[in-house]
């Protein structure tokens, strides 16, 4: 088998995909294939894009969505409630200002106003703002990792912006971010057939940790997180960003999952790990 890897521009950054393949032509074009179809999806969800799907809804209010959209946003809607509403895609005009570094604007919305009957969805409240920023990339990942799994590669690994997913018995070397530490690792671990999403206050940050594009966000300075599918991965990660440490736990046993939570008081860090990893985690 040949390794085969790829550079492509998606998710405002780079995505890398590495297969594993014997015909080195067939793989060149198995992955521009791929990489259509990522843009593709991506043109669904792009909250930066007006004429994107996710924006069309945004603006007319009221749409008849496409099936990944609606799967996207179920998905969000589920774990809005599993968090009793601290997780909230709704909150894209707040999430917005966050990253930008702005005051938080006033908002009087909820994801309770997101309506969803059959393929249509409908927008309640004008403050609402769907950004699905934290479930997105996720599941296009996903999408990218079952359709190599269909063309017959056996063997891969994808990795967009530090969220990633390894399938096929050779398994991939991964290296977590100390949260405060620049330039030194948190941890070290082999993953298989599994997918990892890594969330943290020093990821997308303005001028301070406390300004983290995490609205609402507590004394959680860092989460990875291993699923089965990287849109879990990806929003559960999202999710214990935001909660206490006993929401964490009691969140923890609605979700399939296992994850490594570092967390920060008056400059002190502690670790949490759920029982089913055994990975050495250096503060």
């Amino acid at each position: 088998m040949i390794e085969l890897k790829k550079e492509y521009a998606l998710f405002g950054n780079k995505i890398e995909i590495v297969i594993y393949i014997e015909d080195t032509f067939l793989g060149e074009d198995i992955l521009e294939e791929l990489y259509l179809e990522a843009k593709r999806l991506q043109k669904i969800f792009n909250l930066y894009d007006s004429k994107s799907e996710l924006s069309k809804l945004n603006e007319q209010r009221e749409i008849e969505a496409s099936n990944h959209l609606i799967h996207v946003l179920k998905k969000a809607l589920v774990f809005s409630e599993y968090t009793s509403g601290e997780y909230d895609v709704a909150q894209g005009k707040r999430i917005l200002a966050r990253k930008k570094g702005e005051k938080l604007p006033e908002t009087n919305c909820s994801y309770k106003d997101i309506i969803i009957i059959g393929n249509k969805v409908k927008l309640e409240n004008k403050d609402v703002l769907v950004d699905l920023g934290s479930l997105a990339k996720g599941y296009i990942t996903d999408v990218l990792a079952n359709s190599l799994k269909e063309r017959g590669i056996e063997e891969g690994f994808i990795d967009s912006r530090g969220d990633m997913i390894a399938f096929g018995e050779r398994g991939e070397l991964i290296n977590i971010q100390h949260p405060r530490k620049q330039g030194q690792m948190l941890a070290e671990f082999y993953v298989k057939n599994k997918a990892i999403a890594t969330s943290g206050d020093y990821n997308q940050y303005d001028k301070h940790y406390e300004q983290s594009h995490i609205v609402g966000k507590k004394q959680t300075i860092s989460v990875t997180v291993l699923c089965e599918k990287l849109e879990d991965a990806d929003v559960i990660a999202t999710c214990l960003m935001l909660l206490n440490k006993t929401e964490q736990q009691e969140f923890l046993k609605k979700v399939d999952c296992s994850a490594i939570i570092i967390n920060e008081e008056e400059g002190i860090l502690t670790k949490s790990i759920t029982h089913d990893l055994e990975i050495a985690v250096t503060l």
